[in-house]
């Protein structure tokens, strides 16, 4: 076996490297052999990056079961690997195997042998009406080139043959995907269990697959759960959803609990643990428990860490759509009350202009996961959402030359972010003020600020500099004198103007003191001091 596939919340292979990511809203349902891949039939599959261990010279089998909801369009992709264009010019050479689920209720198993590149593909198919809608169905897609043969197994039985070249199969380095084939042909139901070896399956191995049903094939010979995939350390992000995976082979299929600092999660039962709207609270150690009834195995434990590196703010985007000349101010409040206000790209350049690290962050905190993303998340620009007619500003990312026909109006760290304008409506990107307690400033500024709120660079654990100026603290002096700076511990559960003593961990300083401790590594005792 080179690939497994089980389709059990993850994507994960379990048996090699080839790991799939779900692709436009792929899911997981309730299949055979536990879970199973979910598809809607307009653009979900997924996708396997190109690897050498999924070609074969000369023999191969994929397998794995499938429940169609429809047989409708015309053709439906199981699976496919090949290069694009799918078919130039109606000749589709460039398939290395797929597999097509037709209108007319049967398979067509096609592949180009190493000897027809550039010439045409082999297809063989099975009779007309063997597949309904809504039932669960064994297939295996098989090639013996050194037999000079190519087969499909349905539910354990042969049901179609053909020739095909003894000079073994073509290579490709397009990916594998799942639930379309070639940018195409959508499949609409459900895929489970799929698994690729690089030879041909014997009958009676194909068929002990199909007789087992939903026990599904078995992962070690023993049948209580082993832990194939283990939560790890992460650090999550004030406002945003952290995902922990945790995934376990046995038969038959384990049930789930997690676990947060060794107390029972109430509903945590899934193979994944998401956690939406991150609070401090949510910081601690996790684990999941894997049991079915052969025993029971327990997963690594991982640590959350939970961070706020957006100065006493949280970023979101509205759930819902909005056009140029709604009343976004009423709208963000109505979702996320009111103290929600719209980002404005003039902030957003202010706040984060310096570092693509934490601008990709926010990114990923407010939904933008792909470049060029549902035309932009709509901002205002001084205060302003319209820029002309019924086009509104948006932020957009891209991840080098923005395309053509893009109305670019301004951009970040050259052209990771871009403001640009459409008439389309969108979601609008909002700011909340953080909850208490989850970060000591509420706008964070630097010493030689002078003024507001004090810290050197916004984002470590701890804040300590060297100003030459800075603002008055509690007792009237200066953050720096010529002896000692002022330092505070970010993420405490402080009052306003709290003052108090910690002793930190042994850290570097380059320069306290220009006649002193330059270099030095101490032990030191700062002073905690919180002004507002």
């Amino acid at each position: 076996m080179v690939s497994w596939w089980p389709g059990d919340g993850v994507a994960l292979d379990i048996a090699g490297n080839n790991h799939g990511t779900l692709q436009n809203g792929a899911t997981f349902a309730s299949g055979k052999v536990g879970s199973a891949f979910a598809f809607d039939g307009v653009d979900d599959f997924i996708q396997v990056p190109n690897n050498p261990s999924l070609h074969s010279a000369r023999e191969m089998t994929m397998e794995g079961w499938f429940n169609a909801s429809t047989l409708t369009p015309v053709w439906q992709n199981l699976f496919w690997k090949g290069d694009l264009p799918d078919c130039p010019n109606g000749n589709c050479k460039n398939r290395e195997y797929s597999l097509f689920l037709s209108n007319g209720g049967n398979l067509h198993f096609t592949s180009t042998s190493a000897d027809r590149v550039n010439v045409d593909q082999t297809v063989i198919a099975t009779p007309y009406w063997v597949i309904e809608v809504g039932r669960w169905y064994h297939f295996a897609a098989v090639i013996n080139s050194s037999a000079g043969k190519m087969q499909i197994f349905l539910n354990g039985t042969n049901a179609a043959e053909g020739n095909y070249s003894t000079n073994g199969l073509r290579t490709t380095s397009g990916p594998l995907t799942f639930g379309n084939g070639g940018g195409a042909n959508f499949f609409s139901g459900k895929l489970d269990e799929f698994a690729l070896f690089d030879r041909a399956l014997a009958p009676n191995e194909i068929a002990a697959i199909y007789s087992a049903g939903v026990a599904g094939k078995c992962f070690s010979n023993a049948p209580s759960p082993i832990f194939v995939q283990h939560p790890v350390n992460q650090t999550g992000y004030l406002g945003a959803t952290a995902v922990l995976p945790g995934a376990a082979m046995g038969t038959p299929r384990p049930f789930y609990q997690w676990y947060f600092n060794g107390i029972p999660l109430a509903g945590a039962t899934n193979q994944t643990l998401t956690l939406p709207n991150l609070a401090m609270t949510n910081a601690g150690n996790y684990f999941v428990v894997a049991s079915n009834s052969a025993g029971s195995a327990t997963s690594f434990v991982a640590t959350l860490s939970v961070s706020n590196i957006f100065g006493g703010y949280v970023y979101r985007r509205t759930t819902n759509f909005y056009q140029p000349h709604d009343d976004w101010r009423a709208a963000v409040r109505s979702e996320f009350g009111p103290t929600a206000e719209v980002v404005d790209w003039n902030t957003l350049k202010g706040k984060f202009a310096d570092s693509v690290a934490v601008l990709r962050t926010l990114f990923e905190v407010v939904g933008i996961t792909a470049p060029l993303q549902d035309e932009g998340i709509a901002v205002t620009v001084g205060g302003s959402q319209i820029w002309s007619g019924d086009r509104s500003y948006g932020v957009n990312r891209t991840d080098g030359v923005v395309p053509g026909g893009y109305l670019v109006h301004d951009q970040i760290l050259n052209n990771w972010a871009l403001l640009g304008s459409w008439p389309a409506e969108r979601r609008i990107m909002t700011r909340i003020p953080a909850p208490p307690g989850s970060t000591i400033f509420s706008n964070p500024e630097s010493f030689e600020n002078g003024s507001g709120d004090w810290d050197t660079d916004n984002y470590a654990l701890w804040q300590i500099g060297v100003p030459t100026s800075g603002p008055s603290l509690l007792n009237g002096n200066r953050a720096h004198s010529g002896m000692s700076v002022g330092a505070t511990l970010l993420n405490g559960n402080y009052s306003p103007n709290t003052s108090g003593r910690g002793i930190s961990p042994s850290f570097n300083v380059q320069s306290v003191n220009p006649g002193g401790l330059g270099g030095a590594s101490i032990l030191a005792v700062v002073s905690i001091r919180h002004r507002r």
